[in-house]
């Protein structure tokens, strides 16, 4: 999840209300979440996150699978859409 405040507390709870839900209803055949990193964008980083991923509103969340990009969203229930719509044999 990248931001460009302090996280707001309500977010934060939305958005662990979310993982928990899909961890809890076993949604990921990979397993469950267990990495969700912060960046706040106003932080000096090795890399200038919001030039490669081409954000400028906050907060932003990116889902990675197997190195690869598989959702962009600013919502956390687009995640659990996300990981409801996706069928048990599916990457």
């Amino acid at each position: 999840m990248f931001t460009d405040k302090p996280a707001e507390r309500s977010f934060i709870t939305d958005l662990q209300t979310n993982m928990d839900y899909i961890n809890n209803q076993k949604l990921r055949e990979e397993g469950p979440v267990t990495n969700v990193n912060f960046y706040d964008v106003r932080d000096e980083q090795q890399f200038n996150y919001e030039q490669i991923f081409n954000m400028s509103t906050y907060p932003y969340m990116i889902l990675f699978e197997k190195g690869q990009i598989v959702l962009e969203t600013q919502e956390p229930e687009e995640i659990v859409k996300y990981n409801e719509g996706k069928t048990p044999n599916e990457d």
